[in-house]
């Protein structure tokens, strides 16, 4: 794929954005089109540090699994194009991020550490991972009108949707479990639960395992209480046969009663699902993964 050449052909036809919405645009698509490299964190350290060290040319993409110093190359390469002077920098190694210079913005694009902006651009949340180092008053309000030219000028974030939604659920009595001196509703609980697999069940705008993950925590901090969250264990397991990756999750929902209820977040027609699994399901993801949290769910099933 010759992403470089199909965004600034689109680009070439957009006379009446300006360089800001030009910007904002590069880098939503480059959120929209790549899922964090996974293997990055549980690959053996040559692995590691051959993802780190890959520098795609952005003229012929073959994957769309980055970490952030592939995504920083590409990033770096379409701007340049576009006549902007920008650098690859970092704070403490090996995280790296992209600082642009227009006029009198510096602006700090970070989408992996400061927001986790591959999944929230992807499901249409507001995005962080783009600010103003020199603190322009006006910053915020300018991305905002790029986004409306970009989106439309009726766009809706999906922070706003989820908002109204945990409105409605407050209104209705599902915000109890806030005190923990208090009886726990495991009712209300379990609905919430529910209905976050059913949202995740009919998203159709993550496939990836990384953005599944990201969105499942997304929607827990939104719809769970504190309290709730607690009861929650979910943790990744995987294996690697002949250079074939296989991911997924374990969760575990604690119940009033001895046995907690499970879930797997696995790969399923094209996508990472969300569905429930017997506890003798359990042991065979113990026996043939590798994963850092065994030791929980065996105690679970005791």
């Amino acid at each position: 794929m010759d992403l470089k050449k199909e965004i600034l052909d689109y680009l070439e036809n957009k006379k009446d954005w300006d360089i800001f919405v030009k910007i904002r645009y590069v880098y939503l698509q480059l959120c929209s089109l790549f899922s964090y490299d996974y293997r990055y964190l549980y690959g053996t350290e040559e692995e590691k540090q051959s993802i780190y060290n890959n520098k795609p040319n952005s003229s012929n993409i073959t994957e769309f699994k980055i970490v952030c110093s592939s995504w920083c190359s590409i990033a770096k390469d379409i701007y340049k194009e576009l006549g902007l002077q920008c650098e690859i920098t970092f704070l403490a190694l090996p995280h790296v991020f992209l600082i642009l210079y227009v006029g009198d913005y510096k602006i700090k694009m970070d989408p992996m550490k400061d927001g986790y902006d591959l999944t929230r651009v992807k499901v249409g949340s507001k995005a962080f991972g783009v600010r103003d180092l020199n603190g322009q008053e006006n910053f915020e309000q300018k991305i905002r009108e790029c986004d409306k030219k970009i989106y439309g000028e009726n766009y809706i974030y999906l922070d706003d949707c989820v908002k109204a939604l945990c409105k409605e659920l407050q209104e209705n009595g599902y915000y109890i479990n806030l005190d923990p001196t208090r009886p726990f509703s495991y009712e209300v609980f379990n609905y919430k639960f529910e209905l976050l697999q059913t949202i995740m069940k009919y998203t159709k705008r993550v496939f990836a395992y990384d953005d599944c993950d990201r969105y499942f925590d997304y929607l827990s901090v939104k719809l769970m209480t504190q309290w709730e969250r607690y009861k929650i264990h979910k943790n990744a397991f995987w294996k690697c046969e002949n250079g074939t990756w296989q991911i997924m999750n374990l969760i575990a929902i604690e119940q009033d009663s001895e046995k907690a209820l499970y879930y797997k977040m696995e790969w399923e027609e094209g996508k990472y699902n969300l569905n429930s699994m017997t506890e003798k399901e359990i042991p065979y993801y113990l026996d043939n993964y590798d994963g850092k949290t065994k030791q929980l769910y065996r105690e679970f099933m005791r």
